[in-house]
């Protein structure tokens, strides 16, 4: 049964209301998806390293479909990503080249939506034929643990440049992903050996690819296996935790085998981003119910708890000693 409403009233309103919400959000989303069209099929990447192409020249570059391309290159001149040129030539500035097509970029967000939409399309599809979130989330932090991981983040943290420049230091990485912050410690430190472990067997695969592209498989490995194993005792000087204890079953339990881990003096490190639906301040969902992290460091073990918010760019921070 359908109530209808007189002309001019509220509920008008509210529908009209509603309308345009939902066309706004359609043209966002247009942008979205052609932004993961764009980065998945390197035509991004293509239209920032060649002249301005046609068409036709940017399909055959990308061996992708030209009247889809063609379609593409509208919808992205229109959002105003990509840049029309005399002679029905495409290109794009400066500024849309670092953000779209520069994955060594701070400012890179190509990923972004594969990130998202990945992860929706996904729980529908059960990953049949579809962007891994898990991989647009590595590449979004790529360039920071490349490069400000160990420049910039590490030696603000007291003593702990000097621990990790000694000979035979070692550090650990749980729920090491792509493997990039481990990467990025083992080219801060020349010395440093790194061990990152990771449940997926995909993620460990493209750890390792990433190392070997870099030269450190003599120094950086990567297991399929579960890091609380009690055979790593009292092996590390640092264990990084970076967006992962709050996507545990059990957070807790991470925080004892980072403790368990740790040399006499080590230090353990646990990053989370600062806004999120994961938490809210410290306090964590896990199978036991919610936990607060800084009190379950305490019982595991760890006698300083320090909460460093801001240290780095996006992230809140425990430094656990």
């Amino acid at each position: 049964m359908t109530c209808a409403a007189p002309a001019g009233s509220s509920l008008d309103a509210q529908r009209e209301t509603l309308r345009n919400r939902i066309q706004q959000g359609l043209s966002g989303a247009f942008d979205l998806f052609g932004i993961l069209l764009g980065d998945r099929a390197g035509l991004y990447k293509t239209l920032a390293t060649r002249p301005p192409m046609t068409p036709a020249q940017l399909a055959a570059a990308t061996a992708t479909d030209p009247a889809r391309v063609r379609a593409w290159l509208d919808q992205q001149t229109e959002a105003r990503f990509v840049v029309a040129e005399p002679g029905g030539r495409y290109t794009i500035d400066a500024a849309a080249a670092e953000i779209l097509a520069d994955p060594d970029s701070l400012r890179f967000l190509a990923p972004l939506p594969q990130r998202f939409f990945g992860a929706a399309l996904m729980a529908l599809a059960e990953g049949a034929g579809v962007p891994n979130p898990s991989e647009g989330h590595a590449r979004m932090g790529r360039a920071a643990f490349l490069g400000r991981l160990s420049q910039e983040w590490i030696p603000a943290m007291p003593g702990l440049r000097e621990r990790l420049s000694a000979p035979g230091a070692r550090a650990v990485d749980f729920g090491c992903g792509a493997g990039w912050a481990a990467i990025g410690l083992a080219l801060g430190f020349p010395g440093l050996s790194v061990d990152g472990f990771d449940l997926h067997a995909g993620a460990v695969e493209t750890a390792w690819a990433n190392a070997r592209g870099y030269g450190l498989t003599d120094r950086v490995h990567f297991h399929h296996r579960d890091a609380g194993d009690p055979a790593l005792t009292g092996r590390y000087d640092l264990a990084l935790a970076i967006e992962c204890a709050a996507e545990s079953a059990n957070p807790a339990a991470v925080l004892r085998s980072m403790r368990r881990v740790l040399r006499g003096g080590g230090m353990a490190l646990i990053a989370e981003p600062a806004a999120g639906w994961e938490r809210a301040g410290w306090r964590m969902l896990g199978a036991g119910g919610e936990v607060d992290l800084p009190a379950a460091a305490r019982e595991a073990g760890f006698r300083e708890v320090r909460e460093l918010s801001g240290w780095m760019d996006g992230f809140d921070v425990l430094l656990l000693a």
